[in-house]
């Protein structure tokens, strides 16, 4: 943005009329320094409900930013209040821990945010907000879903700092600050919020995509005419959402391995669209067949679940394999539909010899693209060889098989078998994988086959066990 625009961005959004309920003489002197900060002379300040509601009608107001610690009744009803008369953002500021406490399973309509103390490290976000109140059809909404991604928090561990700002999600669309860059991070506040059923802590995408280690460049120079809508963005994700719930969960799962891995999925799909490049891409493989783009998606889970069965918890690590699996069948995208809705086993020979090319197709595909890591690309390419060396495009042997490649070619087998079955069959993910084990066990890395039967409660024989055991695959952490 040049420099006449963000001054003319800055002189729309020092017009917004705000009115502040509460708080001590201390905390408004603190949050009048942010506003005079920011060039915000339009505020009114009012002791509590009773006072704001004498005033509600003659004064035009554009946000509310309420104290948490209100007097006079609770300061989640007053707002839940304000909710419900006026549709309009309100802001609550105050403990942590307190708005936690009265907030979560709160659901108001999208209008409902909270700041956590001290005032002084919040004027960026109140900035955001008001931005997107006033300028609503120039700027995308910086305290929507769409720009946090969620972590398990059993990643973060007591005693390390945050390298990134942390919020706690309390309603969709309403987030608060719990931790600051740098801050330390305490177990029993973790704890703490454990017992209060947050299970998630969430990161802003930009953060999330550091966390993981994926430099996002996005496409620049890109005129507004040819820029994604980002309501397309919002679609494509819905979709992923209710094909990851509706045809990705296989009976007999372990179903905590599901759900976090399905929300990681979810967050590293939310980083990788960012890009129009990969958004491209990836929508134009679910619009020649949404069947291969379900498929994928699955992929992209089930390798997640291995992965985090077997204890590999660097993020940069679990990214890699997620995005690989979403992405491996990239090079189906251009393919006849009449090749892209028939269960490989079906194909003709002209046509088999079609569908081999989709992992050439993807590599040179995604090699276009800057911003995809090369083990990715290398990832897709080989993720069709096997371990006795007779797979495609190069007939590699097993160790010579990236290992990420070989553990997807695992999801990607037993995906396929589950999800393109006859309808007749009716066969459990269970019953899929034993056939596979008796059948095509040779073609795969045991030790791997091993983790995806463990990861359906399987009873696992012991020359897998062995494998696994020998492999050194048992609480590894990275890949390679």
């Amino acid at each position: 943005m040049g420099i006449r625009s963000q001054i003319k961005k800055q002189e729309v959004i020092a017009r917004a009329n705000i009115v502040v309920v509460g708080f001590d003489q201390r905390m408004r002197v603190e949050i009048a320094s942010i506003f005079k900060k920011l060039k915000w002379n339009n505020v009114k300040y009012v002791n509590g409900p009773a006072a704001f509601f004498q005033l509600d009608g003659s004064v035009p107001f554009d946000l509310v930013l309420v104290d948490e610690k209100l007097s006079e009744g609770g300061a989640v009803e007053f707002a839940k209040t304000l909710d419900r008369l006026h549709g309009m953002p309100i802001g609550l500021i105050g403990n942590i821990d307190n708005i936690v406490d009265t907030s979560v399973g709160y659901h108001p309509d999208e209008q409902f945010f909270a700041f956590s103390l001290p005032p002084a490290a919040i004027s960026d976000e109140i900035a955001d907000l008001v931005a997107a109140i006033m300028l609503p059809d120039k700027l995308t909404d910086p305290t929507g879903d769409l720009a946090y991604c969620k972590v398990h928090i059993d990643d973060f561990i007591s005693g390390r700092q945050a390298r990134f700002p942390l919020y706690v999600r309390l309603a969709r669309g309403k987030y608060i600050k719990i931790a600051h860059s740098g801050d330390p991070i305490d177990l029993a506040r973790l704890d703490s919020f454990r017992k209060k059923n947050v299970r998630y802590l969430y990161m802003k995408k930009m953060d999330f995509s550091k966390y993981v280690g994926f430099a996002m460049q996005l496409a620049t120079g890109v005129s507004a005419s040819t820029k994604i809508p980002q309501k397309k963005k919002v679609s494509f994700m819905r979709h992923l959402g209710e094909a990851l719930v509706e045809s990705c969960y296989f009976e007999g799962v372990k179903e905590n391995f599901f759900q976090e891995s399905a929300i990681y999925v979810e967050s590293i799909t939310s980083v990788l669209i960012d890009s129009d490049d990969v958004f491209k891409i990836l929508n134009s493989l679910r619009e020649a067949s949404d069947r291969v783009f379900v498929h994928s998606a699955a992929v992209s889970l089930y390798s997640v679940v291995i992965a985090k069965h077997l204890g590999w918890d660097s993020p940069n690590v679990l990214f890699k394999i997620g995005t690989a699996g979403l992405l491996h069948d990239i090079g189906k995208k251009d393919f006849a539909r009449e090749i892209l809705n028939k269960d490989p086993n079906d194909l003709t020979h002209e046509e088999r010899q079609v569908y081999e090319t989709h992992t050439t197709r993807g590599m040179q595909e995604l090699s276009r693209l800057h911003n995809v890591p090369a083990e990715i690309v290398q990832v897709v390419l080989e993720h069709h060889e096997n371990c006795l060396g007779q797979g495609f495009p190069q007939g590699l042997k097993r160790d010579r098989i990236h290992p990420m490649a070989r553990l997807i070619a695992v999801a990607d087998e037993f995906c396929q078998a589950v999800m393109n079955q006859k309808p007749h069959e009716k066969h459990t993910a269970v019953e899929v994988i034993d056939r596979l084990y008796k059948t095509n066990l040779v073609l795969f890395d045991p030790a791997y086959f091993a983790v995806l039967m463990a990861v359906f409660k399987m009873e696992v024989p012991l020359k897998l066990k062995l494998h696994y055991e020998k492999g050194g695959l048992r609480g590894r952490k990275t890949a390679a």
